[in-house]
């Protein structure tokens, strides 16, 4: 079986690269209510877009598919690992002890383990990965996976919430269900687009429907957290279960918004480029923190306090800027001269990132 032909969506670009800014915002100490948002968001939306892209590699061998899912995304892991820790020996002069302690925890690769705090997110896309192609191959019905993907994130939420295996092996399952979403909007979106067929005035009033459900969600999130819904009816403290069920629909309201503001804003060439590069803004992310503050120190300069009066607004425009600066920074350099740190070892591959298709 050939491999699907590849599809370029700027809009999948851009909905990366809102993620990528909820994720530079999420990780800022103090991050206040637009981090909070990026915490309940920012896995949704990425998982969401990894799996909309699925059926790329889904007609290639097992073997293949491992292959390439390794080269694209644990090569990554270690060369942005390794390179943020050349860094830190550098700047900062690291001891043997503590050299061996970094490489010991990227090696472990789990969730609060990893030196780096969002390139856990590529091992456990990896296994991710291996788990819906899998569950594809046996199950043949996209209704079936999916069903599989939601049995198995709740499963793994309620054994054990927090990570405990390396490479994200039990997170992989956790936040399968997004991906598993994304692959069958997927599906319906390209089967509806071969059949020609256009939107109904139903079907668009739906969409209107549930993006503004889904912005009021997120407006509640963003003020009032994970309690306001329980709180609506006299309860102070919701179990578990319901608070993972409420987690759940903050999550699939962050993919809604994203994909409404990414519809509005593919059109933007930049925007879509730096979409494209979200690989290398993702394992840069720490090390663009360490060395902006450093940059502007060198010219009597300093960041601004995200934890001040204003907040959340400084820290929105403080995490594009760091976006933007990752971006002329890392992303230009690395995508052209070396590819190799993003799993590209051959001409075929390096000229294969450019491809784009309708």
């Amino acid at each position: 079986m050939q491999p699907a032909a590849r599809t370029r969506y700027d809009w999948i670009d851009v909905m990366k690269l809102i993620a990528i800014w909820l994720m530079y915002m999420a990780h800022y100490d103090g991050m206040g209510r637009y981090g909070m948002v990026g915490m309940y968001t920012v896995l949704g939306i990425l998982f969401f877009c990894s799996g909309f892209t699925s059926f790329a590699k889904r007609g290639l061998a097992p073997a293949a598919f491992c292959r390439e899912k390794f080269l694209r995304l644990i090569v990554p892991y270690f060369a942005f690992g390794v390179l943020a820790l050349a860094v830190r020996v550098f700047l900062f002069e690291l001891t043997i002890g503590d050299m061996i302690d970094w490489m010991r925890r990227l090696v472990w690769g789990a969730r609060n383990v990893c030196p780096l705090a969002a390139l856990w997110f590529l091992p456990c896309l990896f296994f991710m990965e291996l788990y819906h192609y899998l569950a594809a191959r046996f199950l043949k019905n996209r209704w079936l996976v999916l069903a599989a993907a939601c049995c198995v994130s709740a499963a793994v939420k309620f054994i054990h919430e927090g990570a405990a295996l390396p490479w994200g092996i039990d997170m992989a399952g956790r936040f399968w269900i997004y991906y598993a979403i994304g692959d069958v909007a997927s599906q319906l979106w390209r089967q509806r687009r071969e059949a020609g067929a256009k939107p109904s005035a139903g079907l668009r009033a739906l969409g209107v429907c549930t993006a503004l459900v889904s912005l009021y969600v997120l407006y509640v999130n963003f003020y009032y957290g994970l309690g306001y819904f329980p709180s609506l009816f006299g309860v102070q403290e919701a179990p578990f279960a319901v608070l993972s069920l409420i987690t759940f629909l903050y999550e699939c309201s962050g993919i809604v918004c994203a994909l409404c503001a990414s519809l509005a804003l593919q059109k933007v060439p930049l925007l879509c480029r730096m979409g494209r590069a979200t690989l290398v803004l993702c394992g840069v992310e720490q090390l663009i923190k360490v060395l902006a503050p450093l940059a502007l120190a060198a010219f009597g300069l300093a960041m601004p306090d995200s934890g001040s009066v204003a907040g959340g607004n400084v820290m929105a425009v403080q995490a594009a800027a760091m976006v933007c600066a990752a971006y002329v920074c890392f992303a230009v350099p690395i995508t052209r001269y070396f590819p190799w740190m993003l799993g590209r070892f051959s001409k075929k591959q390096n000229d294969h990132k450019e491809e784009k298709a309708g």
